[in-house]
């Protein structure tokens, strides 16, 4: 019964290490933006996705990994990233990068700097 009890604290959230919960966040968001981009319906006008717009994907979900420790770098690699995606006549909205990213710089930015950043 012990064995089960130590298994059981360790898959609590709390126990796990900060760069853990990033690795398993990064990874899973990028999937889950892999799959939109790949079920993104073609409208015309619109280019079907390539190999970099797959690249551009994965590019936001590893600037993820550093959310915590400088979150206002990350919403601007995330923000280019989804700009140079659009630009290309892409259709998906990568949502599933942006909101993360803006999230970061509101919970771990200092007070004066998420102003500053809210001001323009």
């Amino acid at each position: 019964m012990e064995e089960a009890t130590r298994w059981v604290h360790r898959l609590r959230p709390s126990a796990w290490s900060d760069l853990a919960v990033d690795v398993v966040l990064a990874i899973v968001l990028t999937v889950l933006a892999v799959l939109d981009v790949a079920a993104d319906e073609v409208f015309e006008g619109e280019r079907a996705p390539d190999v970099i717009a797959y690249g551009l994907v994965v590019a936001g979900g590893v600037a993820l990994l550093w959310r915590r420790r400088n979150p206002v770098l990350v919403a601007v690699v995330i923000g280019i990233v989804m700009n140079l995606y659009w630009l290309r006549d892409h259709g998906a909205y990568l949502a599933l990068l942006g909101l993360p990213s803006l999230y970061a710089v509101a919970i771990y930015e200092e007070r004066r700097k998420r102003a500053w950043i809210a001001m323009g």
